[in-house]
C-alpha cells in the first residue's frame, strides 16, 4: 500500500514539473524556491493519498495552490511578462486547483460548502463553462437543496449572463421542490429582476428597441412574473404569509402596480377570514403611499401620512368587526405603534399628538373588548409614561394585573411604576407586592423579591430583612439567590458580626445549596487575617451537608497554602467522608502544598 501511494504521488508530481521548468525559465522563481514548492506539493500530495483523508487536507492543498497562483501573478505583473497562451505555466496552476477540488467533491459528495466553494473559485476566475458544469454536477447529489438551485440560477443569471439559462434552473428546481416558498419567491424576484434590468437599460440608451432581444410588451408587463405568481398560489394554496411575501417583493421594483393590485385580489378572495391576510390589506392605503414616495411620483407631507393612516384603520375595524380576536386587534395595534414611533416633520406635534390620542382610543377600545393582549397592555403603560402620565400608567398597571393575574412580567410592571413614581405610597406599594408573590408562580417570582428588597432598601429600610427572610423560605430556584443577596446586605450594613449572624441562621435551615457555603467560605476568606477556627467549622458543616459530593477543595483553601497545620485539617476533615478517587486527589493534593512549605 506505501509503494502505490509513493507511485501514485510520484506520477502527480511528473505531471506538474513542466510547469515548474517554465517557472524556471522565465525567471518567476529561483531554483531553490522551484525545490521548496515541489518539496511542499510532495507533503500535501501524501496528505490527500492516505487511507484515511480529511476535508481539511485537501482545503489545505487547494489553498497553498491558491496562494501560488497569487504569488505568480504578482511577480510577472513587477516583471512585465505577457501572458503567453502557448505556455503550460500559465494556466496550469488553476487547472491543477479545477482537479483538486473535482478530487475533493468527489470524496465528500455530501459537503454541499466544498461544491459552493468549487463554483466561487470558477466565477473568480471568469470560467463560466465551468461553473455550469460544478453546480449541474452538485445539483445532481442534491436535488433537495433550494440553496444550491437559487445560486446556480443566479450565476447564470450574472455570471453567464444567460436569462434563459437560469429561468431553466429555476423551472427544473421547482419541479423537484414544487413545495419550497424560497424558490417559487426567488423565481418571482428573478422575473421581476429580468424586467427591471431591461427597463433601465432602455432608459439609459433612450430608445424603445432592446438591443440583444426582441421583447414583448407582455414581459415588460410583468406578465411572466403574474404567471409565476398564480402558478405558486395554485401549489402552495392555504398559505397567507407566503402569498404576502410576493408583495414585499413586488414593492422593491418600479411600475408594479397593477402585479400588486393582483397580489391584494389574490389575498382577499382566497383568505377571507384569516387575520394574517386582513392585515396586509388593511395596510394598502399605506403601504400605496409609501411606494409611491419610493418611487419618487410624491413627497408626502404628515397630512397625507394621516390620511393614509386613517384609511387603514378604517380597513381594520371592518376585518376586527368580521373577525373579533385578540390576534386581529395585535396586528391593528402593531401598525399604530409602528406609526407612533416614526418622525414627523420637524416642529409638527399635532401630528405626533393626533396619533398618540388615536393610539389610546384604540388600546381602550381593544380592552373594553377584552381582547387587548398583555404585550399591549404593557405598550400601554410604558406610552403612559412617556407622554407623562404616571396617574393613567397606575390606572392602566392595577387594570392589567387583573386581568393577567399569573404574569409576573404585568405585576412587575406595575410594582416598577408605583415605585418609581409614587416611592412615598409605602403601604399601598407593600400590599400590591404581597398580592404579586402570593398570586404567581414562586418558582418566576425571583425578579419580585429583587424588585421588593431593593425599594425597601431606599424606602423601608426598617422592613428590608422581614422581606429577605421570607424570601429565604420560597422554593430553592428563587430561595438560593435571595440567600446570597441577604448576606451581601447583611455584610454591607451590619459588618462581619452580621453576616455571621445571617449565614449561620441559612445554614441551619436545609436544603443548603452549594453556592451558599461557597458565599460564606468567601465571606470569611477575605477578611484579615481569616479567622481559623470559623473556616475549620463552615469545612465541617460543608462536609456534613454533602459528603461525597462536596466540591471545591482546593479552590476553597487556597488562602491557607502556607499553614501545613491548616492543610493537615482539611484532611482530617474530609477523608473520612470522600469516596476513594476525591480521598486520593485531596491527600496528593495537600502533601503537594504542605512539602512545597
Amino acid at each position: 500500500c506505501k509503494n502505490n501511494m509513493a507511485e501514485l504521488v510520484a506520477k502527480n508530481l511528473e505531471s506538474l514539473v513542466d510547469e515548474l521548468h517554465d517557472y524556471e525559465g522565465v525567471g518567476l522563481f529561483t531554483k531553490q524556491e522551484i525545490r521548496a514548492i515541489a518539496s511542499k506539493r510532495r507533503t500535501l500530495e501524501y496528505g490527500i493519498s492516505k487511507r484515511i483523508v480529511r476535508k481539511e487536507d485537501y482545503l489545505k492543498y487547494i489553498q497553498y495552490e491558491i496562494n501560488l497562483e497569487c504569488l505568480v501573478h504578482k511577480r510577472r505583473k513587477l516583471m512585465g511578462l505577457r501572458v503567453d497562451p502557448k505556455r503550460k505555466s500559465n494556466f496550469a496552476t488553476v487547472r491543477h486547483v479545477h482537479q483538486l477540488f473535482q478530487l475533493a467533491t468527489k470524496k465528500f459528495k455530501a459537503d454541499v460548502s466544498l461544491w459552493i466553494q468549487h463554483a466561487q473559485y470558477c466565477q473568480k476566475q471568469g470560467g463560466h463553462r465551468k461553473l455550469s458544469l460544478v453546480y449541474g454536477t452538485a445539483l445532481q447529489y442534491h436535488p433537495h437543496n433550494t440553496s444550491l438551485w437559487i445560486a446556480a440560477a443566479k450565476a447564470e443569471f450574472e455570471a453567464n449572463k444567460s436569462v434563459s439559462a437560469a429561468r431553466n434552473v429555476m423551472l427544473k428546481g421547482l419541479r423537484l421542490n414544487p413545495e419550497s416558498e424560497r424558490l417559487w419567491w426567488e423565481y418571482f424576484r428573478f422575473e421581476l429582476l429580468y424586467v427591471d434590468k431591461i427597463r433601465k437599460r432602455r432608459k439609459v440608451l433612450d430608445s424603445d428597441e432592446d438591443l440583444e432581444e426582441d421583447i414583448s410588451d407582455a414581459i415588460l408587463q410583468y406578465e411572466a412574473a403574474s404567471i409565476v405568481l398564480r402558478n405558486a398560489l395554485k401549489t402552495i394554496a392555504d398559505n397567507p404569509a407566503f402569498c404576502a411575501k410576493f408583495l414585499t417583493i413586488a414593492q422593491l421594483f418600479e411600475e408594479t402596480e397593477s402585479l400588486q393590485e393582483n397580489i391584494y385580489s389574490a389575498l382577499e378572495t382566497a383568505f377571507p377570514e384569516s387575520e394574517e391576510a386582513m392585515d396586509v390589506l388593511s395596510r394598502k392605503p399605506f403601504s400605496s403611499l409609501m411606494y409611491q414616495a419610493a418611487q419618487g411620483k410624491t413627497v408626502p407631507s404628515d397630512s397625507d401620512y394621516l390620511t393614509a393612516e386613517d384609511d387603514c384603520l378604517v380597513w381594520y375595524k371592518e376585518a376586527i368587526q368580521r373577525v373579533c380576536t385578540v390576534s386581529m386587534w395585535d396586528f391593528c395595534l402593531v401598525f399604530c405603534f409602528e406609526r407612533l414611533v416614526q418622525n414627523s416633520t420637524k416642529g409638527d406635534e399635532l401630528a405626533v399628538s393626533q396619533r398618540v390620542q388615536r393610539t389610546f382610543r384604540l388600546l381602550e377600545e381593544a380592552s373594553s373588548q377584552e381582547k387587548l393582549s398583555e404585550k399591549f397592555e404593557l405598550n400601554r403603560i410604558d406610552l403612559s409614561l412617556q407622554v407623562g402620565s404616571p396617574d393613567r400608567a397606575r390606572e392602566f398597571s392595577l387594570k392589567a394585573t387583573k386581568i393577567h393575574r399569573d404574569s409576573v412580567e404585568v405585576w412587575n410592571k406595575c410594582l416598577s411604576v408605583h415605585c418609581q413614581c409614587f416611592p412615598g405610597e409605602t403601604k399601598a406599594i407593600f400590599q400590591i407586592f404581597e398580592s404579586a408573590v402570593k398570586t404567581v408562580s414562586q418558582e418566576a417570582s425571583l425578579c419580585l423579591w429583587l424588585l421588593w428588597v431593593e425599594y425597601c432598601q431606599v424606602h423601608a429600610c426598617e422592613a428590608t430583612e422581614g422581606v429577605f427572610s421570607r424570601s429565604c423560605e420560597t422554593p430553592s430556584s428563587v430561595a438560593e439567590t435571595m440567600k446570597l443577596a441577604y448576606i451581601d446586605w447583611a455584610l454591607t450594613t451590619g459588618g462581619l458580626a452580621k453576616a455571621r449572624e445571617v449565614y449561620q441562621s441559612l445554614l441551619s435551615v436545609h436544603p443548603i445549596s452549594w453556592s451558599l457555603h461557597e458565599k460564606c467560605l468567601y465571606v470569611e476568606n477575605f477578611q484579615v487575617p481569616p479567622d481559623s477556627q470559623v473556616l475549620r467549622s463552615l469545612y465541617r458543616k460543608a462536609t456534613e451537608d454533602y459528603g461525597k459530593n462536596y466540591p471545591g477543595w482546593a479552590a476553597t483553601a487556597q488562602p491557607f497554602l502556607n499553614n501545613v497545620f491548616f492543610l493537615v485539617q482539611i484532611f482530617g476533615l474530609t477523608t473520612f467522608a470522600l469516596s476513594s478517587p476525591r480521598r486520593r486527589s485531596l491527600r496528593r493534593w495537600c502533601r503537594l502544598y504542605s512539602g512545597a512549605l
